[in-house]
């Protein structure tokens, strides 16, 4: 039976998929950051989510195509404990007793059946909300303190093609306009045939290069972000109407 996205849900992260997120996301960070240990992206994870940043995780039942053969995270929590034993802050014994409680639980809790694998992700970052963009946009947005960022897409390349991608930008576009938004932009590298597709159907689209600068400018400042030589900066009026018909269709349609 072949992957499809009828099974894969999407809500918020849990502190418990940290280290799932971690090892999804490790390969995109480390193209960005020149090198990241899967230990440094779990820490990243932490830090955006204390942050205030909202991560929307695609999930699919252990047991689901989507999910088969994909590698089960270590116990969440366990690579703090490890951590903690590096620093000196707790003992060899204290670590191996913490960390065998740890796995012990997870074994529980794997053996329920209840184990969602995390198959994609996307950050949603509420920009004029923390004060990050003091910058004009040719919309009314930026004066309404409504503008979003969507950043850190990424899909497992297992289950990628089967319409999960759609779902988890619907999920994001669902959350920003739930938060008054009235504008939305993201960074999509020229190269990525697939998502400027995924985007521009959405109804994202480039902006003036005045705008653009600055917005770039602005995003480089405050938050992760990849080379502005290798992106296009896209951005979507969320009250625009194909907004909404494209997540009527993300949740019915399994295409690309």
């Amino acid at each position: 039976m072949a992957c499809t996205s009828a099974a894969v849900a999407v809500g918020p992260a849990t502190e418990q998929m940290f280290g799932a997120l971690a090892q999804l996301r490790v390969g995109e960070l480390s193209k960005n950051f020149g090198g990241m240990t899967q230990r440094e992206a779990e820490l990243l994870e932490m830090n955006k989510h204390s942050q205030g940043t909202v991560c929307l995780v695609a999930t699919a039942p252990a047991t689901d195509p989507c999910a088969a053969g994909l590698p089960i995270p270590d116990a969440p929590g366990s690579s703090n404990v490890r951590e903690m034993l590096a620093l000196g802050w707790v003992t060899r014994q204290a670590h191996d007793e913490r960390l065998a409680d740890l796995q012990r639980e997870w074994k529980l809790q794997l053996a329920t059946g209840d184990y969602r694998a995390v198959v994609g992700a996307v950050d949603v970052q509420h920009l004029t909300d923390s004060g990050f963009f003091p910058l004009p946009l040719p919309t009314k947005a930026a004066t309404d303190d409504s503008l979003f960022y969507l950043c850190n897409m990424v899909v497992r390349e297992e289950t990628r093609g089967v319409g999960i991608g759609k779902k988890l930008l619907a999920a994001a576009l669902a959350h920003a306009r739930a938060n008054d938004a009235q504008t939305v932009c993201l960074q999509v590298r020229r190269n990525n045939e697939s998502a400027q597709r995924l985007y521009r159907k959405a109804g994202f689209s480039e902006t003036d290069t005045e705008t653009s600068r600055n917005v770039i400018r602005s995003i480089t400042a405050t938050v992760e972000t990849t080379d502005e030589s290798e992106c296009d900066l896209l951005i979507l009026n969320v009250g625009q109407a194909n907004v909404k018909d494209f997540e009527i269709q993300s949740s019915k349609d399994s295409s690309p």
